[in-house]
């Protein structure tokens, strides 16, 4: 969905123009067809460390005049560097603009990593119209077939899922046999069966073949490498631990109010600030002691669950008659966005 207003879009051109000063080295994962306009997301394979686009940022968010930037770093603290997202949020408060910049260090297949950014990047290509990098064809059309079978039970995919499927086609039909070969370079068996389903729109035969495709590639992984793909499993099995239950990106706010208009006032924030994409998403709850699976999902998406409370305490957003709906507004705003290390707030 590309819907970035001019300033995001501005700030990923200087961003690309900054790798190029400093000579780092990155390609633009997904959805760089209407280039610079993306989602609200820009997702990079980089190889470079953290701190080198903590500079970036903080350079191109005084240039063009965005109010805060925070880095995250969540999923950013396994031993396995494939595993790693470096997320950096830029905000402009005023105008409730909002860009999210993920560095991603590899592609996984089940916690395993089918290929690192370092192997991306040595392949990677210059666009067509010579104003960025991206990851060799074959190599993003084998990562689409993925993503498409992780689409295939969303009944909300349809869309993109079609898009996708089209872009694997466009390739396809020009270039089958380098797909193939790729395919097999990383140990993925059964691209082809895979492919012929997917033309004939076989979607159930199609997720057969790529997750018998990815369950050879995980026993071959085991065999070849044992301590080493053991060591990768157990540490995303850590990383789940990590983001599901002791340590989520999302938060857990508690909110005290008197009566259910005010309850109305914290929902309508909430909602405004899903749609400027500050938050992913959010719920609500009432039992103090345990989380449901549902409510873990929002917490590890970066999204909020709001406790409702019926007394006042130190950390708790207290909404009564005194309160209006923009000092709640903002009280949820400023809860989210410093969560994470500030690394640049305009003076």
């Amino acid at each position: 969905m590309a819907n970035l207003s001019t300033r995001s879009q501005n700030t990923i051109k200087a961003i690309v123009r900054e790798f190029g000063e400093n000579d780092i080295a990155y390609a633009i994962a997904r959805n760089y067809e209407s280039y610079p306009d993306f989602g609200h997301d820009l997702d990079l394979y980089y190889l470079a460390s953290s701190k080198s686009f903590k500079k970036i940022a903080v350079v191109v968010s005084a240039e063009y005049d965005w109010d805060v930037v925070t880095y995250c770093n969540h999923w950013s603290k396994s031993p396995i560097p494939e595993h790693n997202i470096d997320v950096f949020r830029f905000y402009k408060l005023t105008t409730n603009e909002y860009l999210q910049v993920d560095l991603f260090r590899g592609f996984l297949v089940w916690g395993l990593p089918l290929v690192n950014a370092k192997e991306i990047l040595k392949h990677r290509n210059l666009h067509d119209s010579g104003l960025f990098y991206r990851p060799n064809l074959a190599i993003e059309n084998i990562f689409r077939l993925l993503q498409i079978n992780s689409l295939v039970t969303n009944k909300n995919a349809i869309k993109k899922i079609a898009r996708y499927r089209e872009r694997v086609f466009e390739y396809v039909n020009m270039e089958r046999e380098s797909l193939l070969k790729y395919s097999q370079i990383l140990g993925l068996s059964y691209i082809e069966d895979s492919l012929r389903s997917l033309s004939e729109n076989n979607f159930s035969q199609f997720s057969y073949y790529i997750n018998k495709s990815k369950k050879r590639f995980l026993i071959q992984s085991l065999l070849k490498h044992p301590i080493i793909s053991f060591r990768q499993l157990f540490a995303r099995m850590l990383d789940y631990y990590r983001l599901f239950l002791s340590s989520p990106c999302g938060l857990e706010i508690e909110v005290y109010t008197q009566n259910s208009k005010q309850k109305k006032m914290v929902a309508v924030a909430l909602d405004k600030l899903v749609r400027s994409s500050f938050i992913s998403n959010w719920t609500d709850v009432n039992n103090n002691l345990f989380l449901s699976l549902k409510e873990r999902r929002v917490l590890e998406r970066a999204g909020i669950v709001i406790r409702w409370v019926n007394q006042r305490g130190k950390n708790t957003i207290c909404v009564d008659d005194s309160v209006s709906s923009h000092d709640v507004y903002m009280g949820l705003q400023d809860r989210i966005i410093f969560r994470h290390e500030v690394i640049y707030k305009k003076s």
